[in-house]
C-alpha cells in the first residue's frame, strides 16, 4: 500500500481468531508492527513514536495474550517485549545477565509466556521463557548442548520445543516439559 515499502525479512503470524500480525518497513522511513484481518490495518507500534529504534523479529500473535516481538531500544540494547491491551511489557532485556537476544523471533502461547533464544554474559547460550513474573532457563550450553538453531516454539501447556546441536556431535529436536 502507500504506507508500506516492504515486509522482508520477517514472516507474519496469525492468531486463532484470524488476526494477522506483521512487521513492515514504512515509506516515510523506519519500521512498525501492525495487525489486520482483511480490512483496516491497525498500527500497534512504530519506531518513530515509541522507545524502540528497530523491530528485529516477526511479531507473534495470540488471541488472548496480545503479541510479542524482539526490538532494539533507543536508549541501548535489545529486548523481548509483549503488547497486551495497548500496554508494552518488557519480558527480558540485554542487561547484566543477557548479552544478546535472538536471533529469529519469539513465540508465545495463549497464556502469555514467550519462548526465546539468548546469549548470556557468562559465555553460554540458551533457550528461555519469560512472562510478567520471571525468566526461566529451559536449556543452555552448560549441559549436553553445544548451541541452538532456529526458534523455540511453546504450546498452550508450556512445553517448549527446540533444535540443538550436541557437544558429542549430532543434533536433535527436544521438548522441555515442566523442567
Amino acid at each position: 500500500s502507500e504506507a508500506f515499502s516492504g515486509f522482508a525479512p520477517f514472516v507474519p503470524s496469525v492468531s486463532d481468531s484470524g488476526v494477522v500480525a506483521f512487521q513492515a518497513k514504512l515509506r516515510r522511513g523506519g519500521t512498525g508492527i501492525f495487525t489486520g484481518s482483511g480490512g483496516t490495518i491497525s498500527q500497534i507500534l512504530d519506531a518513530d513514536s515509541s522507545a524502540f529504534g528497530t523491530f528485529n523479529s516477526h511479531p507473534d500473535i495470540s488471541t488472548r495474550a496480545g503479541l510479542s516481538f524482539y526490538a532494539g531500544i533507543k536508549s541501548g540494547g535489545h529486548g523481548v517485549f509483549r503488547v497486551l491491551g495497548g500496554e508494552v511489557l518488557t519480558l527480558a532485556r540485554e542487561d547484566g545477565v543477557l548479552q544478546r537476544i535472538g536471533p529469529l523471533g519469539p513465540t508465545m502461547n495463549d497464556g502469555g509466556t514467550v519462548a526465546f533464544r539468548a546469549d548470556l554474559r557468562a559465555g553460554r547460550s540458551g533457550i528461555f521463557t519469560g512472562n510478567r513474573e520471571a525468566i526461566v532457563t529451559i536449556a543452555d550450553t552448560r549441559g549436553p548442548f553445544r548451541g541452538f538453531q532456529g526458534l523455540p516454539v511453546i504450546n498452550c501447556r508450556g512445553t517448549v520445543i527446540f533444535r540443538a546441536d550436541l557437544k558429542r556431535g549430532g543434533q536433535g529436536i527436544y521438548a522441555n516439559r515442566n523442567g
